[in-house]
């Protein structure tokens, strides 16, 4: 007998609980309420139509609560049974046991978890190449990362060398308006020192010489200085177009790797390698833990098996339903709850039947009653028509 047997037939006593103490006239009056509340009275065929209907019910209650009754009683001798065992086969049934209870919190642990199926499932048609597609996107991100390092540091040198040509544009058009400002101070002063010379007589060679010596030093200023900043503007040209060149060819390779990777998020549905790797992470929790699982189903069927089969050796009458109530073979204050709350169940099954057993006694004194008045009936209707 299985344990859903017994909570089933539990309920069954709770249904007899209602027949209970129920006369006969209250028994029709429920089956034939609405008659009865008119005042029509119940011809013999029909009292005795009912009367056999509820004596039958009753029969068949009689018959489950016997049957609980005997499930009950066989329950507790098993009990009894366990608690005489010797202590070495005693012990494997506690091994049995304790291995069900582990496993089963072991179970209960993967079965509250909020999420059961595998993260991200498109991933299984990857799994033997994504942990090195995982390394393999980390290098591309890498190596994008140093190509978008290099555009910085081109456009920084780029702006560099626009600034440094800047400055030498700017000096040589100073160099430009001074060389014209110098041009025109030297012809005044010589054209002054020459007026002075022929108004005054005074000899003038020195002022002449240092206007000389001034006007070759500022010459020499303004050459050497229109041909730097010449040089310098030539070769910040040169290097530019080098520079321009190299920022053209890294932003094909910047390109190049940006789709690559585009396309490689796109595939695995993410979008970095971290992400990727996270999910992967997960994945392979959940597939461990459903791994687990089913070592467990695995392990847990093996020893239900051997939990039976001991207890089958113990010569227990039912020991399937043993496998739901482990906790009572290893604990004792838990065995004597059960044994307690079965030997109640049993007293509550013996009242019924006793109540259910004086019922039917009942029911069949009235049958035999209205059987009786019936024969009566039909005596006295067979000597009116003689």
């Amino acid at each position: 007998m299985k344990l859903g047997n017994l909570f089933r037939r539990q309920s069954k006593e709770e249904e007899n609980e209602r027949y209970r103490n129920v006369s006969i006239e209250e028994a029709l009056k429920m089956s034939h309420g609405k008659r009865m509340d008119q005042g029509e009275n119940l011809t013999l065929e029909e009292q005795t139509k009912e009367t056999s209907g509820l004596l039958e019910e009753l029969r068949r209650r009689f018959a489950d609560s016997k049957e609980e009754y005997g499930a009950v009683t066989s329950y507790l001798t098993d009990i009894q049974k366990l608690d005489m065992l010797p202590l070495d086969q005693r012990a494997k049934i506690e091994d049995a046991s304790r291995q069900i209870m582990n496993l089963n919190k072991e179970r209960g642990k993967y079965q509250q978890k909020e999420q059961q199926e595998f993260p991200k499932s498109y991933l299984a048609q990857y799994e033997d190449i994504l942990p090195k597609e995982i390394q393999k996107l980390k290098e591309q991100e890498q190596y994008q990362n140093l190509v978008k390092e290099d555009l910085r540091q081109l456009e920084g040198e780029r702006g560099s060398i626009q600034y440094e040509k800047e400055l030498a544009e700017r000096k040589r058009e100073f160099i430009q308006r001074f060389s014209v400002g110098c041009c025109i101070s030297v012809f005044l002063i010589f054209i002054l020192l020459l007026y002075l010379s022929d108004k005054t007589k005074i000899d003038l060679n020195v002022p002449f010489f240092l206007t000389s010596f001034m006007t070759l030093f500022f010459v020499g200023y303004i050459v050497i200085g229109l041909r730097n900043t010449a040089y310098t503007i030539k070769y910040s040209d040169l290097k530019m177009n080098k520079l321009i060149q190299l920022n053209n060819k890294i932003k094909i390779k910047y390109v190049n790797i940006t789709g690559l990777l585009d396309y490689e998020y796109e595939k695995y549905r993410v979008n970095s390698a971290r992400e990727l790797e996270k999910i992967w992470e997960t994945y392979v929790r959940a597939k461990d833990e459903a791994e687990r699982y089913r070592h467990n189903t695995q392990l847990l069927e093996f020893y239900h098996q051997e939990l039976i089969d001991e207890l089958k050796v113990a010569d227990l009458q039912d020991p399937e339903i043993w496998i739901y109530q482990t906790d009572a073979i290893l604990n004792e204050k838990e065995m004597v709850e059960v044994r307690h709350r079965l030997n109640v169940r049993r007293q509550k099954l013996r009242e019924t039947m006793d109540t259910l057993n004086s019922q039917i006694e009942q029911y069949n004194n009235q049958l035999s009653q209205i059987q009786k008045r019936h024969s009566e009936s039909n005596t006295e209707v067979t000597v009116t028509q003689e």
